[in-house]
């Protein structure tokens, strides 16, 4: 792990006191949150880890979230392996029974995600027609002043394992910014499905206020 890079400029204590104000909040409502990224996307495909600079790794990959949120897509139509079309309607979050088709979608399929015909258990086979996933917002572990905030999205499949993280973390006052988190795949399985687990104190939480405008970007 390299040696983070001394910023010429200290965190306030205004700062730090405003980002453990937001894990408060979020440790307060983690039963009820138990997001659309471009060049920042870190690519699963293959189970294998696809940053944005090319780099590819098997990981597993030690991270810090920051944050994260709910996001929902709706594709109307079979993918296409190779093939690439937006979703035509698409939300995201941080509580799932608030979330509502963004500004943008220019024919949401309902006013609100929930009781949206789409987003209803059984709307396609026993799933969802609507995807329903978790996009969280990381940095690096041995981040510096100059890293960029990436996105991860956990897939459907994924999303009990997440859960049971972020309630395990809350069982002992702590939030995924507090701590190291190993990302890895689940073995033995055809699709990528990541798996959690905390291997410690980050000990940096100093240090990610200056990135949390990034994380905001990505969420929204």
């Amino acid at each position: 792990m390299t040696k983070p890079v001394e910023k010429e400029a200290k965190i306030t204590g205004t700062e730090i006191v405003s980002i453990q104000d937001r894990i408060k909040q979020r440790l307060a409502r983690v039963n009820e949150t138990t997001a659309e990224a471009t060049g920042n996307n870190i690519s699963l495909k293959g189970s294998m880890f696809r940053l944005p600079s090319g780099a590819t790794s098997q990981g597993p990959l030690e991270c810090i979230i920051i944050d994260y949120g709910n996001q929902n897509a709706f594709y109307p139509n079979a993918y296409v392996e190779g093939e690439f079309s937006p979703p035509s309607c698409s939300a995201i979050g941080r509580i799932p029974s608030e979330m509502a088709p963004k500004a943008s979608v220019e024919k949401p399929e309902s006013a609100k995600c929930e009781g949206c015909p789409h987003n209803e258990w059984g709307s396609k086979g026993r799933g969802k027609a609507c995807s329903n996933s978790i996009l969280l917002a990381i940095l690096p572990s041995d981040f510096t002043s100059e890293s960029d905030v990436l996105a991860v999205k956990v897939a459907a499949k994924g999303l009990t394992r997440w859960s049971n993280y972020v309630r395990e973390l809350e069982m002992s006052g702590q939030d995924p910014a507090n701590v190291i988190t190993e990302l890895s795949f689940m073995p033995g399985l055809s699709y990528p499905s990541l798996v959690f687990k905390n291997i410690g104190p980050s000990g940096r939480m100093d240090d990610i206020g200056p990135f949390l405008s990034q994380s905001d970007l990505l969420l929204s």
